[in-house]
């Protein structure tokens, strides 16, 4: 199971709309995709839930150990693609991160759906915290930045974040409006 993530610090540079996407074409090319939308605005999840409601949960049972992470998990209505919708309470998730003393919590949570899942995709919402921490020990993250200075100085902002936290993401990936991407300074490939 490969894990990716698109995460910046600026909102409204399409990581939404980048998740979701290459989640949708993962499962269209017969990956067995997971979408998790952290973000709880909800965005993804209102795009996978459709005219459904669809209401996330609180991630407490979870934290807890109460519940695996399968129990959060939705069919969306595209063959391979399930999401696990946001919830309000997501917006606290980064004071339960900081009560926990695990490297990686998102990792640990994921790991019982490694045989049955073959991608999943972090939609992630824009913030330096402890989540973000966790988000760039993905195997890939993925920085989309729109051409204007503030998205880039976001972009900026990505690099020192492995050395601060320790993580060694195998890279980040600038994504630019029009198409090409590049691997940061900190990539290995």
């Amino acid at each position: 199971m490969k894990t990716i993530a698109f995460y910046s610090l600026k909102g409204g540079v399409g990581k939404t709309a980048s998740a979701v996407n290459i989640a949708y074409l993962a499962s269209q090319a017969g990956y067995s995709t997971l979408l998790w939308d952290l973000d709880p605005q909800g965005a993804s999840s209102w795009y996978l839930a459709g005219a459904d409601r669809i209401k996330g949960h609180k991630l407490s049972a979870l934290m807890k150990g109460k519940s695996p992470i399968a129990d959060f998990i939705h069919a969306s209505r595209y063959e391979n693609l399930d999401f696990i919708p946001s919830h309000t309470s997501f917006r606290n998730l980064d004071v339960k991160l900081d009560q926990n003393d695990s490297v990686n919590l998102i990792k640990e949570w994921l790991a019982p759906l490694s045989e049955e899942t073959s991608l999943v995709v972090l939609d992630c919402p824009p913030s330096l915290s402890r989540l973000s921490e966790q988000v760039l020990k993905a195997d890939r993250v993925f920085v989309p930045v729109i051409p204007t200075w503030l998205s880039l100085n976001s972009w900026g902002s990505c690099g020192p974040l492995p050395r601060i936290t320790n993580s060694n993401p195998r890279g980040c990936a600038l994504l630019r409006h029009g198409g090409s991407a590049q691997e940061s300074a900190s990539g290995t490939d």
